[in-house]
């Protein structure tokens, strides 16, 4: 959790899964700015460059989630929590899993039979 979670490997290497949550720049300021308003100058100079050096994930892998524009914070929306509880394998399964499920060899038929048989 928190702006610069994804970036430090020092962090990072401890992490079993990682999930980043996408958004436009404009969502981004509008949710900052809600909570806790910061001067135009500084988020140009300082926040907003501070966020594209530190804020965004480096080596270690990571999957990520995109936040509509204009969607509420909270409560965290059904399908966005559905889809992180997927890739987290404690629910429903995550489009990427489901890509890559698709990609990994079937079971051999002959030995399913066996075994169905059997």
């Amino acid at each position: 959790e928190g702006t610069f979670a994804l970036w430090p490997q020092s962090i990072c290497k401890f992490m079993r899964r990682r999930i980043l949550l996408r958004a436009s720049r404009s969502e981004i300021l509008r949710r900052r700015q809600s909570s806790d308003p910061l001067a135009e100058p500084f988020v140009e100079h300082v926040f907003w460059p501070m966020h594209l050096q530190y804020g965004l994930p480096q080596a270690a892998p990571w999957e990520e989630l995109q936040i509509e524009d204009g969607s509420a914070a909270y409560p965290v929306p059904e399908e966005l929590l559905a889809e992180a509880l997927g890739i987290l394998g404690l629910g429903a399964t995550s489009k990427a899993a489901e890509a890559s499920e698709g990609a990994l060899p079937a079971a051999p038929q002959a030995e399913s039979a066996a075994a169905a048989g059997a």
